[in-house]
């Protein structure tokens, strides 16, 4: 039972490993982007960046909220 609990415990680990990972490549991107990318870009790429950038942005402020609201139940 206590190998059960582990692996279950050591998958779980590896997933929020993976998020942090993924979430840390995202924020690099947003930074590389702003920080001088952008500037650099045609402008119909520029768009599409900046459009996927606000997107993720919104989902990231609306995840936040709806975290908020299920842990404060």
């Amino acid at each position: 039972m206590a190998n059960k609990i582990q692996f279950e415990h050591n998958r779980k680990s590896k997933k929020e490993l993976k998020k942090f990972i993924l979430l840390d490549k995202v924020d690099d991107g947003f930074n590389y982007f702003l920080d001088y990318r952008l500037e650099e870009l045609k402008s119909d790429d520029k768009y599409y960046i900046k459009s996927f950038m606000d997107y993720i942005e919104c989902l990231e402020t609306r995840v936040d909220r709806l975290s908020k609201q299920l842990n404060s139940k």
